[in-house]
């Protein structure tokens, strides 16, 4: 029943209840129909009476009221009805606005959603394809690991038996609202209204309101209308609620799908993440291993450098003892001369310097001169176009003086005159601003002037006229004596400035000779330092002379091998120290020049020439060679010395080789013995050069790949928040999806009691 046919029933029922009691006088039926009889007995005794006759009037009064009352409830009855389906309306159609909006805003999101899916998938391909490809055997295990789907599996199973639940609320409500449909209005007034038979009633003329006689028979044709929207508005209302369930589950599953993808890469992050960890502990660990390799290595080395300076410093002292003093002291005089010569000529270098720098200062001022000097012809240029400017218009103020004084011959008006002149002479004023001697004069010839006679009184006479003139003229002369004495000045500045240019350049004559001067110095500081070289290659010619000695050493042994041997000398076998030297002696021997002769021919003629001391020189030789073989023994011990220690540090073959032919072969020999030193100090520089780029390359890749591991760290943290933002987001729509369910299960429970309700109501 609707609302309109029970507000209807309601103010027919009150009206009835108001007039009961006024017609008949009592509360009950049986009054009433007394009331009746009474009036019928009295009409039929004695007609219509003028009482009656109002009563009447009244009573048809009463039943206009009563109709138009009842009109104006069921009118407002129908405008509340009308109001209320407008309020219906405007709320479906908000719930449809909302409900479109809520579907672009999941429309969105699942693009959105679709797009990061997108996202992950690719860096879950790519993450894929750098784990195949890489070279490392700790980061080849398998990817892709899924994970059981039981919860999810559960998850749907509880939804579909939801949504079936809902499916069988959906049905019940529809079988209610077809019933609801099949029972009319009509039917509802009929039962409603049955007890009302209005032309049985009788009247009372006491009564003021009588119930109403006529009724709207349309009203259940309307109401059968209005059943029929409301049940059209639920059957779209329910299509719709269909559909929204449907897009809430789809969204549902594929929110399901999506956190289950991203459980599973965020698994295989943390497997990353874990092997990431293990390769960075076997790195430091490798790190640790080279910086202690590094450690020993630099160890070593500084032990090695210090037993090598040992075995120098050793060998220095040796060679010292050997040689003299006096080598040394040679040697030393020459470097401090040398030392000597070199500061002398930084010294005469950096005072040359000093002195270009001076004179360098003293162009600068003569060229800064020379612009000042330019500067000034220039500005004395820009005056004298500016006199000569003057001068044209202190010509055109003569004119028009000559004009003023022919005007004054001519007998004109005095004023007249005065005017003019006081115009030329403010024009003249205006035109020589710059000049303040004769601007001043003007301006107190004019103040004497004007403090004379006041304004309304300008009658001058004419010697003022001829004063004023007379002004004039001396002005124009004051300026031609200065434009004269400008002119002046300015030639006299030109001549002062061509005066500086010429010392100028005379101090660039000087300046120019002083720097060939230097350059003589300089080529012949180079002939100095020639001559200091050829010095040094004399020096190295002493070392010939050493040669020489080892030659002589040779031959000796040469005589001694001709010769039997005696007791007191050692046997020459191959292997022993004197044949080894004497074997790496002989190549001297052959490069020595053919012009000289052979110290084994003197030795044949001193034999010749002195048979006597032929044996005190055979036994003089004998010991020699003794000595020398002793010192062959010494250096044998020291070579197996240096032996052991080059081979203990891994040194290389070809230096330990040309240190012990070069140290034990010529053991006189001051310039092998620095030329090994200065080899093994260059290898040992070499490979401590080699070492540190070695370490210096090995921490670039050190730090190159520790740098790329952390980028590579920071990078997969990224991705990690970034797939668990992606995964609280996508916790939230579920959220919301669950919220609209239960909303959407909320509204089908409140139109299935609604249902109810009427159909209860029907019944």
């Amino acid at each position: 029943m609707s609302e309109s046919g029970r507000v209807i029933t309601k103010s027919l029922r009150s009206s009835r209840a108001r007039a009961g009691p006024k017609i008949g006088n009592s509360k009950t039926p049986t009054g009433r129909a007394n009331t009746a009889d009474v009036i019928g007995e009295n009409e039929r005794r004695h007609g219509p009476s003028k009482a009656e006759v109002t009563v009447s009037a009244k009573t048809d009064e009463n039943k206009t009221l009563d109709d138009n009352r009842w009109l104006e409830l069921a009118s407002k009855a129908n405008q509340e009805m009308v109001d209320k389906e407008r309020a219906i309306r405007e709320s479906l159609q908000c719930e449809l606005h909302a409900k479109t909006d809520l579907l672009q805003l999941r429309e969105v999101e699942m693009a959105h959603i679709c797009h990061n899916q997108y996202k992950l998938e690719q860096e879950l391909a790519f993450q894929k394809l750098d784990t195949k490809f890489q070279p490392n055997q700790h980061l080849n295990l398998p990817v892709g690991m899924k994970r059981s789907s039981d919860c999810s599996k559960h998850q749907l199973e509880v939804m579909l038996g939801q949504i079936n639940r809902e499916n069988e609320t959906i049905k019940h409500l529809q079988q209610h609202l077809t019933c609801v449909g099949q029972f009319t209005a009509g039917e509802q007034l009929k039962q409603e209204f049955g007890s009302l038979i209005v032309g049985k009633q009788q009247e009372d003329p006491g009564c003021g309101i009588i119930c109403p006689t006529q009724v709207d028979w349309n009203l259940p044709k309307k109401q059968k209308d209005q059943v029929t929207q409301e049940r059209d508005q639920l059957h779209l209302s329910r299509y719709w609620l269909i559909q929204e369930r449907d897009e809430l589950e789809y969204q549902v599953k594929q929110l399901v799908d999506q956190r289950d993808k991203v459980t599973e890469e965020n698994d295989q992050l943390d497997r990353h993440r874990d092997r990431l960890k293990k390769q960075m502990e076997l790195l430091v660990n490798q790190m640790n291993t080279i910086a202690q390799d590094r450690n020993q290595l630099c160890h070593e080395r500084d032990q090695l450098k210090n037993e090598i300076d040992q075995l120098v410093h050793q060998k220095g002292r040796e060679m010292l003892s050997v040689e003299g003093n006096e080598l040394r002291h040679r040697i030393e005089t020459q470097a401090e001369d040398r030392t000597q010569r070199a500061v002398n000529v930084a010294k005469s270098k950096d005072r040359n310097k000093m002195e270009l720098g001076q004179e360098r200062l003293v162009l600068e001022t003569a060229l800064e001169e020379l612009r000042a000097a330019t500067a000034l012809g220039e500005e004395n240029e820009r005056l004298l176009q500016q006199m000569a400017t003057l001068q044209l218009e202190l010509a055109e103020v003569h004119q028009r003086l000559d004009a003023v004084q022919g005007m004054a011959d001519s007998k004109l008006d005095p004023a007249e005159v005065f005017f003019l002149l006081r115009d030329l002479q403010r024009e003249l004023r205006s035109s020589t601003t710059e000049e303040d001697g004769r601007g001043q004069l003007f301006q107190e010839e004019e103040e004497k002037y004007f403090t004379k006679s006041p304004t309304h009184e300008l009658t001058p006479s004419m010697a003022e006229l001829h004063h004023l003139a007379h002004g004039v003229v001396s002005a124009a002369q004051l300026g031609r004596n200065m434009a004269v004495a400008q002119a002046r000045h300015a030639e006299q500045q030109r001549n002062n400035a061509e005066h500086r240019l010429s010392l100028c350049l005379q101090e660039m004559h000087t300046l120019q000779e002083r720097a060939n001067y230097t350059e003589d110095m300089a080529e012949h500081l180079e002939g100095e330092v020639q001559m200091i070289l050829k010095q040094a290659k004399e020096m190295r010619g002493n070392d010939d002379t050493l040669q020489r000695q080892n030659v002589q050493l040779k031959t000796t042994k040469m005589v001694a091998r001709d010769k039997p041997q005696p007791s007191g000398l050692l046997p020459m076998h191959p292997g022993s120290p004197a044949y080894n030297m004497f074997i790496i002696q002989e190549p001297a021997l052959q490069n020595q020049p053919s012009d000289a002769p052979s110290l084994h021919e003197e030795d044949l003629t001193f034999e010749a020439n002195h048979p006597s001391d032929k044996h005190e020189h055979g036994e003089a030789c004998s010991g020699h060679f003794i000595g020398v073989e002793k010192q062959d023994e010494d250096y044998a011990q020291e070579e197996q010395d240096w032996h052991s220690t080059m081979c203990r540090h891994n040194s290389r073959r070809k230096v330990r080789h040309e240190g012990r032919t070069s140290t034990f072969t010529k053991p006189d020999s001051q310039g092998h013995v620095l030329s090994l030193l200065k080899e093994l100090h260059q290898e040992l520089e070499l490979s401590k050069n080699q070492e540190e780029e070695d370490n210096r390359q090995r921490d670039c890749e050190l730090s190159g790949f520790k740098t790329d591991f952390n980028v590579e760290l920071e990078c997969l943290e990224v991705t990690l928040c970034r797939r668990r933002a992606e995964l609280r987001r996508c916790n939230r729509l579920l959220a919301h999806a669950h919220n609209d369910l239960e909303e959407t299960r909320g509204k089908l429970n409140f139109y299935s009691c609604l249902g109810k309700k009427q159909y209860m109501g029907s019944g």
